[in-house]
């Protein structure tokens, strides 16, 4: 089957035998299994399983009966597209050859014809259907389309109209995206030299700055607010049409200013928190380490006073009974467990001056706990005897608390001296910050930008528009 386009070129269509395997050999060619190579990305996975041992069984007896499809590769073999299955089956049925039709498709048609004939399969994961499709939509998706005019763009320009964020991104993207044949790309920004490119590009600095702290987990304020063109008001737009050279300055001073009061407010920030730490914090912490380490050091004073009769080497106290054997005991004490609720901490018994206790979580985890002055756990093993040597061994082991807990308190203690250094430390930009907000107040006043009204050449007052006011999205035009 073929259909003629309008300059005589014919375009082949796939016909259904090839596209569904329909058995036949006629134009089939028989290619050593060695040089059948697996389709690049093929969602497919083969799988050895009860089918697959039927298909093996059936060669054997009447060979392989649907040919596969492949298609040439460059460097040598042959890059099956449809039959994989049977490759597979025919290597197990120890065949050396299989029929196969070899045809010359491009990339996109083999991805669409490989999803075609291995959809239909019974046994299918969701995941390697739902990406098969994708496979074929991308295929197709470049099927039929014009070319790209973007796809060879080697630079790109900027004028000094174009410096807002969305501008720069759309403008740069079309040469920096990824289908993009060129590896290199020239990107040119162009600014004119005494008007507001400078300013301009400063706002987009600072967005940049915005995202790259938010990004990285550092954020300089409590709470950041985007930066935006600001909206000249009338008597800035006059100044500059008079060319007042410090209307200009007033916008970078302004800039300078804004970013010098977020890194003092982040500043801030870091200096209460700093100050919480050592105040607060790190000594709440050095009190209860220096507590649980008199508690420790109590229970082992406890610990050491506890002495077996002689004629004893074990024993515990489950309930009313005590037992003297580590198997018995271990008993006792699973019987007890189990009969525990999940989310309580339960008293079930004692171990030499110790109140023994047991708690139960919701995932499934026990811990036995022995409680004196403070408490310790050990994971609940399902072991009689498992259980009796870890309780001897937590009782026997609690001199590691006390290193555990002299070192926790040196770090605690390191911390807070740390945190006290880095909060007496002052602003680092504080002296900049208070000569910029005075030239900020003495370029107002020169300018009279905040409080001056305008006068229409009549002598009538207009009111003052602020800035951010918009006075131009809110005009209106009179005949």
């Amino acid at each position: 089957m073929s259909m003629r386009t309008r300059a005589g070129k014919k375009i082949s269509l796939t016909n259904y035998e090839e596209l569904l395997a329909v058995p036949t050999i006629e134009g089939a060619s028989d290619i050593p299994l060695d040089q059948l190579h697996e389709f690049k990305g093929h969602p497919f996975h083969v799988v050895d399983d009860e089918a697959m041992d039927e298909l093996v069984e059936s060669i054997k007896a009447k060979g392989v009966l649907s040919p596969a499809i492949a298609r040439k590769r460059p460097e040598g073999g042959f890059e099956l597209i449809s039959g994989h299955r049977r490759t597979h089956a025919a290597r197990r049925a120890g065949l050396d050859k299989i029929p196969v039709f070899v045809k010359d498709y491009s990339d996109d048609e083999a991805v669409c014809i490989m999803v075609d004939s291995n959809i239909q399969r019974e046994r299918i994961l969701p995941s390697e259907k739902a990406f098969a499709l994708k496979m074929k939509m991308d295929a197709m998706r470049k099927q039929g389309s014009r070319q790209d005019l973007t796809s060879r763009q080697n630079d790109g320009k900027l004028n000094s109209r174009t410096n807002k964020t969305s501008s720069i991104e759309q403008r740069e993207g079309r040469g920096l995206r990824q289908g993009n044949e060129n590896s290199e790309v020239a990107v040119y920004r162009y600014v004119t030299k005494g008007t507001f490119d400078a300013y301009s590009w400063s706002l987009v600095e600072n967005k940049q700055r915005f995202i790259s702290q938010v990004m990285t987990s550092k954020s300089i304020s409590r709470s950041c607010e985007d930066i935006d063109e600001a909206t000249l008001s009338y008597a800035e737009i006059k100044a500059v049409a008079t060319g007042n050279p410090l209307i200009k300055e007033k916008m970078e001073v302004d800039n300078e200013v804004q970013r010098l009061k977020m890194l003092k407010a982040s500043y801030d920030s870091q200096h209460y928190s700093l100050q919480d730490q050592f105040m607060i914090k790190f000594p709440k912490l050095i009190a209860a380490a220096n507590e649980k380490l008199n508690c420790v050091h109590a229970d082992i004073k406890k610990r050491d006073e506890q002495v077996l009769a002689a004629d004893e080497e074990f024993a515990i106290k489950v309930g009313n009974m005590t037992f003297h054997e580590r198997v018995d005991g271990g008993t006792a004490v699973l019987a007890a467990v189990s009969k525990c609720k999940v989310g309580e901490t339960t008293e079930i018994g004692e171990y030499r001056g110790f109140e023994v206790q047991v708690e139960k979580n919701f995932i499934g985890v026990n811990y036995l706990i022995l409680h004196g002055r403070t408490d310790y756990k050990v994971e609940l093993s399902n072991s009689p005897v498992g259980c009796m040597v870890k309780l001897e061994n937590c009782f026997n082991g609690m001199d590691g608390n006390i290193e555990f807990l002299e070192k926790k308190l040196e770090q605690y203690q390191r911390d807070m001296e740390q945190a006290k250094a880095e909060y007496e430390k002052q602003f680092a930009y504080e002296e900049e910050l208070k000569s910029k907000t005075a030239r900020q107040f003495e370029l107002n006043t020169q300018l009279d930008l905040e409080n001056k009204p305008i006068t229409e050449e009549n002598g009538q007052e207009i009111s003052q528009v602020a800035e951010n006011a918009y006075p131009y999205r809110e005009r209106k035009d009179y005949r």
